[in-house]
């Protein structure tokens, strides 16, 4: 039986796009602070899009400061990595996607070795919403 692997792969990107704009957020420095803050990106229809930082997913996942300081080398880890593979004009589309997924799998894990039982369900929970969104998104887009 051959399985749809889609379903899973949109659920990793569309949480990796959300992790990823927070560990982003975590190098800069706060809004005031050396820089203006701006005003985040518009997506479809004018409306900000909302994103996954670490702050918010130590909010929604009520993570101890412990925790948080424990994440913090992970993302910022992981936003070199992609800032690396943005920068790079060498490096082949589809590998680059490839490296996101092994990058995003690696956060996901170190995300994961911290969190409780209950904390683990929540982002369970998290990782779904983000895959249906996205799913929605692509069909909004036209996509399949």
């Amino acid at each position: 039986m051959k399985l749809n692997r889609f379903p899973l792969v949109a659920a990793v990107a569309a949480l990796s796009l959300t992790i990823l704009t927070g560990a982003v957020a975590l190098a800069q420095p706060p809004a005031g602070k050396g820089q203006k803050g701006d005003k985040g990106q518009a997506g479809p229809g004018g409306q900000r899009r909302q994103s996954m930082n670490p702050k918010a997913l130590a909010k929604a996942l009520d993570l101890t400061q412990e925790q948080q300081d424990k994440l913090k080398p992970a993302f910022e880890k992981f936003a070199k990595a992609r800032k690396e593979l943005q920068e790079d004009t060498t490096t082949p589309p589809k590998e680059k996607r490839e490296k996101v997924m092994e990058n995003t799998k690696k956060l996901m894990e170190a995300v994961e070795a911290v969190l409780t039982d209950e904390q683990k369900k929540k982002f369970e929970e998290l990782k779904k919403k983000a895959a249906e969104a996205a799913k929605k998104g692509k069909k909004k887009d036209g996509g399949n």
